[in-house]
């Protein structure tokens, strides 16, 4: 899957070129087969990850509108299990 992944990369890079960055979203799905995945490319560190059905519109635009990305938010979360 990782070169489907560098694949959309360049899909993304020759679209880049054509249109006003101001123009595309920052939310990215791609399909293999049976497979669909998911990336938010404002995220530093993004990747592709899994999704097993789409998500709703209103979704998307509320993560498109949030000044931070989804993996961002949840670095904020206090832990889980108190430290020592």
């Amino acid at each position: 899957m990782s070169g489907v992944a560098e694949q959309t990369l360049r899909y993304l890079d020759s679209i880049r070129r054509v249109f006003p960055i101001s123009m595309l979203l920052p939310l990215c799905l791609r399909e293999y087969g049976v497979e669909t995945y998911f990336r938010d490319l404002r995220d530093p560190d993004f990747r592709s990850r899994r999704i097993f059905a789409f998500h709703q519109p209103n979704t998307l635009n509320d993560w498109i509108v949030e000044e931070d990305t989804v993996r961002d938010r949840l670095k904020e979360l206090p832990p889980l299990v108190k430290p020592g």
